[in-house]
């Protein structure tokens, strides 16, 4: 599952999003989204979850 996340740290790196999630499931790939022109983090990104219940339990564990 593809979930999208918003409103983080503009300095926060692929590898950070990887650490938070890992405690909700395994395998999570996350890539932040970045400025085209300046290559800086545009505060959101994505992190693949394969199996839903591990998503949802994310979203709800990290959500504040």
């Amino acid at each position: 599952m593809n979930t999208y996340v918003g409103y983080v740290s503009w300095d926060l790196t692929e590898e950070d999003s990887r650490h938070a999630f890992e405690g909700f499931g395994k395998d999570q790939l996350g890539t932040i989204i970045k400025d085209t022109g300046s290559g800086e983090s545009r505060g959101s990104g994505f992190v693949e979850i394969p199996a839903k219940a591990e998503a949802t339990s994310a979203i709800r564990g990290l959500s504040s």
